[in-house]
């Protein structure tokens, strides 16, 4: 198993990911949605070259701050699950370029995410968000932001699109 590259792990009532998950050094996309999961383990977090992390419609509800471990990842899909909070970490995710959070319990985003100097995409819809980070156009390379379902004021959604000139961003 070192030279699997690919896991899916998809569809299995899983309720938890095996402690050895770090012995998989060369795996490059995990695929762990539609489980039972509450957490990933502190070790996934040490697979250097991981690239895809699809942990959709599980009930994670902590994010660990070594996720910031994850050097190469390029996409985080953690739609679907019990987040209320995201590590301040996850800024330190330079190569992220597609961060999916639709559907959790986020009221705010760390002022760190702000530092994706390569995030493209960022779906944020249905949360309980009443307002992004101040440093949101610090994303330069975003292209699409779709934040539906949220608690945005008028002014608050003004605010966004007028700090992301470049950007397809999306509230209703």
């Amino acid at each position: 198993l070192p030279n699997l590259s690919y896991w899916n792990t998809s569809d299995n009532q899983l309720s938890a990911l095996p402690k050895q998950m770090h012995l998989l050094k060369s795996l490059v996309f995990l695929e762990v949605q539609k489980n039972k999961l509450t957490t990933l383990p502190d070790k996934l977090f040490q697979l250097k070259r991981l690239k895809t992390l699809n942990a959709q419609d599980n009930q994670i509800a902590v994010l660990s701050e070594k996720v910031n471990g994850l050097k190469s990842l390029r996409e985080l899909n953690l739609e679907n699950n019990q987040l209320s909070v995201l590590p301040n970490n996850i800024g330190k995710l330079q190569n992220l370029k597609s961060l999916i959070l639709n559907v959790n319990q986020l009221k705010t985003l760390p002022e760190t995410i702000c530092n994706l100097g390569q995030l493209e995409l960022l779906l944020l819809s249905n949360n309980q968000l009443e307002k992004l980070p101040l440093q949101i156009s610090n994303l330069k390379n975003l292209k699409t932001l779709i934040a539906l379902g949220n608690k945005f004021s008028e002014e608050e959604k003004q605010r966004i699109k007028t700090a992301l000139p470049g950007c397809d961003v999306r509230f209703e």
